[in-house]
């Protein structure tokens, strides 16, 4: 017997489909220093130093406001696959909701 499978392509809810999140590092930042803006670029750096992202600092290149999406790897949509039989109920929701049905 035949097995038919479908893919399922959802927008990723983790990026909101854009394929990119903010960065942990900024995320923390702005969460502990929205109160205390404007702070001078030292301060940045300290901060940054004090909370352990001195590597990325060394290296020079500062730290990404955003970074690729783990969760779809930076595709901004999820495919799944299914066996068709599966996916029937979902499907004729869809349907319905479309007003197909």
């Amino acid at each position: 017997m035949a097995k038919f499978m479908l893919k399922k392509v959802e927008s990723c809810q983790a990026c909101e489909g854009k394929g990119m999140v903010p960065h942990i590092a900024w995320i923390e930042y702005w969460k502990d220093n929205a109160k205390k803006q404007p702070m001078t670029l030292d301060q940045d750096r300290d901060w940054f130093r004090e909370h352990g992202w001195e590597f990325l600092i060394s290296q020079g290149h500062g730290i990404p406001e955003e970074e690729c999406c783990a969760e779809c790897e930076g595709n901004g949509q999820i495919i799944t696959e299914c066996d068709l039989l599966d996916a029937i109920p979902e499907l004729y929701t869809a349907l319905k909701s479309y007003g197909t049905w």
